[in-house]
């Protein structure tokens, strides 16, 4: 079995967009082409059996909350005190991808304090993964915390991680787990995104459906993972009906969804609403927060 997904750097580099929306600034191209160096997504589960896709980067589903007004607040993400909470590889493995998401979205936010706690989540995490190697020395974390107030560092040193983390995956043949890591991390990042759109912002209903083409591969990939569980079957069906429902909307019900022009996809408060409800609720079960 061979699965090469670059997902890690991917959530950190939609962290990074998100935040920087929230500042009301137009993303650096800098820093998120360097971290953008994978090409195709490609997954070979047997000789005779192969799947293979190209998972557009997170960083253009971030664009959905370019200039939309979000702003920082730590009641949006995920309560690092629940980390005790996931007990099985694959509750692990999801809010790794979720803890990923709110460590960037912190980082580029200023936030150094709730920075450090979703970084020492994380570490917590990857130990209980088997993934301490992805963190390398402990040289990794201090330089975290002493360059908490310098965002070039800041995104060289996860960087650096996401190094590790392939690494560690690809040596020890787990690269699989990216795609759970993902799924994780793009519910987590929907859900931020949400919060806009439950602003009464009319921009974002466009560019937040968009993102819907995604699911597609990520269901396809997480259904051929080899120790599927009854949780990541739940997580699964989730997305399958985010999927589903979005497919069903009026504007794109018999489209080919490859040739959808999505500027100009108009869909109802209530549609929007649908999506919304679905979303709050995978994120509520992956994370075991109760929906507000």
């Amino acid at each position: 079995m061979k699965i090469k997904l670059n997902l890690w750097t991917k959530i950190i580099a939609f962290g990074v967009v998100i935040s920087i929306v929230a500042c009301g600034e137009d993303p650096t191209p800098e820093p998120i082409v360097e971290m953008q160096t994978e090409e195709d997504t490609t997954i070979d589960y047997d000789d005779d059996d192969s799947y293979n896709f190209i998972m557009p980067s997170p960083l253009q589903i971030a664009a959905i909350f370019k200039r939309a007004g979000l702003t920082y607040t730590n009641e949006t993400t995920s309560p690092v005190e629940n980390v005790s909470n996931y007990t099985d590889r694959v509750s692990k493995a999801l809010n790794f991808g979720v803890y990923a998401a709110d460590l960037s979205y912190c980082v580029l936010n200023k936030q150094p304090q709730d920075a450090v706690k979703y970084m020492k989540t994380i570490k917590t995490l990857s130990d209980d993964l088997g993934m301490s190697d992805m963190f390398g020395t402990s040289n990794i974390f201090t330089s975290f915390e002493s360059n908490i107030d310098n965002d070039d560092s800041l995104i060289y040193i996860l960087a650096t991680i996401q190094e590790n983390l392939d690494e560690h995956l690809e040596d020890n043949e787990e690269q699989y787990m990216s795609v759970i890591f993902f799924a994780g991390g793009w519910t987590e990042g929907m859900h931020i995104g949400v919060q806009i759109a439950t602003k009464d912002n009319p921009s974002i209903t466009s560019r937040l459906i968009e993102q819907m083409v995604i699911l597609e591969n990520v269901i396809e990939a997480l259904k051929q993972y080899p120790n599927e569980s009854e949780f990541l079957k739940e997580i699964t069906a989730g997305l399958e009906d985010i999927d589903n429902t979005y497919r069903d909307f009026e504007a794109l019900r018999g489209m080919d969804i490859d040739d959808v022009s999505f500027a100009d996809i108009k869909i109802s408060d209530e549609e929007l609403g649908m999506i919304i409800e679905k979303v709050e609720a995978l994120r509520s079960k992956i994370t075991g927060v109760e929906l507000q």
